[in-house]
């Protein structure tokens, strides 16, 4: 029998029903969900705000450079719909920062539920926009 937090932290695990196909992106992307995955665990786990503030740095920077090279790549690629995908970048690093300034150890459900909104955001990010501008490239 598993608890909660046992399936929540599986969860943050990779599927490969998420790869777009390209190694670099795809290898970005497993990096974000890990990061997502120890910041889940400095919750469960009552880490300070100090540490899960290291960790959400990471997360926020890690973001920041897959979001800086997907969109030269998409510049690269002249891909069409490039602004619209860029300001999806832009919410979710707001959304990320927003996250940061209202961590709360004290609140762990709360910390909980937003941060799997965050998950679930970025993952319906891959499977709608990035899935996108992949097939266009592929075509």
């Amino acid at each position: 029998m598993f608890t909660m937090g046992e399936l929540l932290v599986d969860f943050f695990v990779w599927r490969q029903e998420w790869n777009v196909g390209l190694a670099t992106i795809d290898d970005q992307h497993k990096t974000i969900i890990a990061d997502l995955g120890s910041i889940y665990e400095a919750i469960t786990r009552h880490e300070s705000r100090t540490a899960a503030t290291q960790k959400i740095n990471k997360l926020i920077a890690d973001s920041g450079t897959h979001f800086l090279d997907e969109n030269v790549f998409m510049i690269n690629q002249n891909y069409p719909a490039i602004n619209e995908h860029v300001k999806h970048h832009e919410l979710f690093m707001g959304t990320l920062k927003d996250f940061k300034y209202s961590y709360d150890p004290s609140q762990i459900d709360a910390m909980h539920k937003a941060l799997l909104k965050i998950k679930e955001w970025f993952v319906k990010h891959i499977l709608e926009y990035d899935k996108l501008y992949m097939e266009h490239i592929y075509v």
